[in-house]
């Protein structure tokens, strides 16, 4: 039987790739260490000169990530939250669509996240970064086009 061979690939490894054409360019992903760079949904980040031509936001860029799921809530729950924790993501939604909920995470930590809300249909959510907007879950949870 063959033994595979197993080898862990950097972030400067996968831009070598994407620079050759193995991978293709359509990615806007988020740089947490030499062998992570997850690509959220949706991210806000803090304005910068050259608008994130020269290096991908890091942790601190981002004051606020949404990853909206409907089939993989529970990879997101469980691998992208806390990696986003622990890098030092300020604050993270989670937009389950299946269960009909908001996550809320905020106060990051080694662990993840230290604060963790979830929010249902009625009820309102406000980005840390943003305190005077308030968004209805209601509107978070609706596909493009088709709230009321």
């Amino acid at each position: 039987m063959a033994t595979i061979a197993r080898r862990r690939f950097s972030v400067e490894d996968y831009h070598r790739m994407l620079q050759a054409g193995i991978l293709s360019e359509d990615q806007n992903p988020i740089r947490l260490g030499e062998h992570s760079e997850p690509q959220p949904d949706l991210c806000l980040l803090r304005p910068r000169r050259d608008y994130y031509r020269r290096s991908h936001p890091t942790a601190v860029d981002v004051l606020l990530v949404i990853e909206v799921a409907e089939a993989t809530a529970e990879y997101d729950r469980q691998v992208k939250v806390p990696l986003y924790g622990r890098h030092g993501v300020a604050e993270v939604w989670l937009v389950d669509l299946e269960a009909q909920r908001v996550e809320v995470y905020r106060r990051p930590g080694a662990e993840g996240y230290e604060e963790v809300r979830s929010l249902g249909r009625g009820e309102t959510v406000s980005p840390l970064s943003f305190p005077d907007l308030t968004l209805g879950v209601d509107e978070l949870l609706e596909p493009q086009g088709e709230a009321a």
